[in-house]
């Protein structure tokens, strides 16, 4: 995939995941941060309330327990800013466990808006609850529901929709060493199936005009292209937007041509790897006969 990149794309992937990025709360100012948090090393170009922070245990800190700011890699922050999330939008985040992007997404709806927080683990619920908690989201429900209920029961209802879908987590080999134990060619092909089963179950809850989010942590057409190019086939009614341009300079297109997909990549810009896209809907009526 990657040519005449991939030297220096192993060597980033052979170094320590050490990077440490947080973004804040509208809660917190900058100058408040910055006082209660001196160690920060620059600000993340694509996102405006994002940070990279020297620090080994920013968790430790009080602020983070104040609900202050929330600890994320670079590359999931980038995923939220894909493309325009207006405030007092309704939002369903549907695979939301631990929860930074539902953070991010409760903030870029505000107060007059809607988040419905979803994950169906049993386990990582109650992460994904903590986190609610602590950020103080007073815009969020949490729910704990399989994919075809909630697209049954919310149709045409959603302003936006992200799928952060379970994945074979190529992209977090670095950070985690379970991912790279748990890795396998047939979880690969298994996590594929499972993507567009989420991505067909949920489609039917964005509203007209709405946009559907798509991302993962993995490097593998067949979770990444190959599953958007098969929904965009299958659903005409959606198609592609251009993503966010200030990402375009910290990320890869996507393979095929498929420009409007994003790869972010560890030797491009600090951060582990991900995948995202988004589309939108418009319902497409026929035209009646004379």
């Amino acid at each position: 995939m990657l040519g005449t990149e991939y030297d220096d794309f192993f060597r980033a992937v052979s170094e320590d995941a050490a990077v440490k990025a947080a973004f804040l709360s509208p809660r917190v100012s900058e100058k408040e941060f910055f006082e209660g948090f001196s160690k920060i090393r620059e600000k993340i170009p694509f996102c405006d309330n994002g940070y990279i922070i020297d620090c080994d245990l920013p968790g430790k800190n009080p602020m983070h327990h104040a609900g202050a700011f929330y600890v994320q890699d670079p590359s999931a922050m980038a995923t939220v800013h894909a493309a325009p999330v207006k405030s007092g939008a309704k939002i369903l985040d549907v695979c939301a466990a631990p929860g930074g992007k539902s953070v991010q997404l409760s903030f870029k709806a505000g107060d007059g808006g809607l988040l419905i927080s979803n994950e169906v683990d049993k386990k990582r619920v109650r992460a994904l609850l903590s986190n609610v908690e602590r950020m103080g989201l007073k815009n969020t429900i949490v729910t704990s529901l399989e994919t075809d209920k909630l697209g049954k029961m919310y149709r045409g209802y959603f302003d936006v929709v992200l799928v952060d879908a379970p994945c074979s987590g190529e992209g977090m080999f670095r950070k985690y060493d379970v991912a790279l134990g748990d890795w396998s060619e047939k979880k690969v092909v298994s996590c594929a199936a499972l993507q567009r089963k989420i991505l067909s179950d949920v489609c039917e809850t964005v509203a007209n005009d709405g946009l559907l989010i798509y991302s993962t942590c993995t490097f593998s057409e067949e979770e990444n292209e190959n599953c958007v190019k098969d929904f965009l086939s299958s659903h005409p009614d959606f198609s592609p937007v251009e993503v966010n341009r200030a990402l375009l300079p910290y990320t890869h297109d996507g393979n095929g041509g498929m420009s409007f997909c994003r790869r972010f990549y560890p030797h491009i810009y600090p951060g582990e790897g991900q995948f995202f896209c988004a589309v939108s809907y418009t319902h497409l009526t026929l035209p009646t006969k004379a």
